[in-house]
C-alpha cells in the first residue's frame, strides 16, 4: 500500500484522539506488514475496499486504552466478549 493513502488516516486519528481526550497524543512508528497481525493491545481495524484495498490498524497499549475506554458486556449477543465504551 502506498504511504500517501495512509497519511490521511493517521492525521484523522491524531486529530480525533487529541480532540476527544484533550491530551497530547504521540504517534508511534508506522509499519507496513504482510501476514498475521497479533496483539494484546486495544486495536481498531478498518478495511478499505474499492480503488484502494487494504486494512488499517490503529493500536494502543491496553494500559493506555484503559484510561480512555471501559469494557462493557456485549449488548448485541450473548458471546461474552467485552465491547469498549469511550469515557474521555
Amino acid at each position: 500500500m502506498n504511504v500517501k493513502f495512509l497519511n490521511p488516516f493517521v492525521e484523522a486519528a491524531y486529530e480525533v484522539l487529541t480532540a476527544e481526550t484533550r491530551q497530547e497524543v504521540t504517534r508511534g512508528d508506522l509499519k507496513l506488514e504482510n501476514g498475521t497481525y497479533l496483539t494484546d493491545d486495544l486495536t481498531v481495524i478498518l478495511s478499505l475496499v474499492g480503488a484502494v484495498e487494504g486494512t488499517v490498524f490503529y493500536s494502543m497499549s491496553a494500559a493506555t486504552g484503559a484510561t480512555w475506554w471501559t469494557p462493557t458486556a456485549c449488548s448485541s449477543c450473548a458471546c461474552g466478549r467485552p465491547t469498549w465504551t469511550f469515557v474521555a
